[in-house]
């Protein structure tokens, strides 16, 4: 399982071979057909197997609790350990960056079993902070938005290791990025729910300004009727 999870990491699910994998952990192609029926299966319980890492940190995330703002903060740390978690984890975690971009049967299953979980944990957190007035439609957007400068160090680490190669992008970075992601997202959703409620306030405002003339031009209009 552990040689086959480095060379999915690695080739990604169709372009790796079961020979390959079977030279490589020195075992015969017979065996994979004999205990995972091929190599979907033995895709699968390499995606399965890497739930105990995940399921961890979304138990993290679960009983992170207490305010919005502060779940936001724990569901960035726990995405930001699992994209830059090194060692057998991430292992993982690469297997799972090679689905977003070369997605296969196993997506859904990820998808359902663990993602979907802390997306939802997310868009609770991101709605509570901007309010009432923001609709499902903009706080799923947000929620990307959030969701993506994660996904930025995951898929752009090349690059910004060479911009500034001074700063490192592992497991000791991740409270680090995660208080800077953390509290620029927390002060735009902010700033957004507050300028939702200035416009609010500024049409109401307007509405009521507009209602006062038209009272007195009626007024006006009655008086010179008389």
């Amino acid at each position: 399982m552990r040689v086959a999870a480095e060379v999915f990491a690695d080739q990604g699910y169709r372009s790796a071979t079961i020979r390959d994998i079977c030279r490589r952990a020195g075992t015969n192609v017979a065996s994979v057909n004999y205990h995972f029926g091929g190599k979907a299966g033995l895709y699968r319980a390499v995606v399965q197997s890497g739930g105990a890492f995940t399921s961890e940190m979304a138990g993290r995330l679960a009983a992170s609790g207490g305010a919005a703002e502060d779940r936001l903060r724990a569901y960035v740390e726990v995405f930001l350990a699992r994209v830059l978690a090194e060692g057998p984890c991430a292992v993982h975690g690469r297997i799972m960056a090679r689905e977003m971009i070369e997605p296969t049967e196993a997506l859904d299953q990820l998808v359902d079993g663990f993602i979907r979980p802390e997306a939802e944990m997310l868009s609770l957190a991101v709605g509570e902070i901007v309010g009432k007035d923001f609709n499902r439609e903009e706080i799923r957007l947000l929620c990307m938005s959030v969701a993506a400068q994660v996904v930025f160090y995951k898929h752009c680490r090349p690059v910004v290791e060479r911009l500034f190669p001074d700063f490192r992008l592992d497991s000791a970075a991740v409270s680090v990025l995660a208080e800077s992601i953390a509290g620029f997202s927390v002060a735009g959703l902010r700033g957004l729910r507050a300028g939702r409620l200035a416009a609010q306030a500024a049409k109401m405002k307007g509405t009521s300004g507009t209602a006062t003339v038209t009272r007195s031009a009626e007024r006006r209009i009655a008086k010179g009727r008389n």
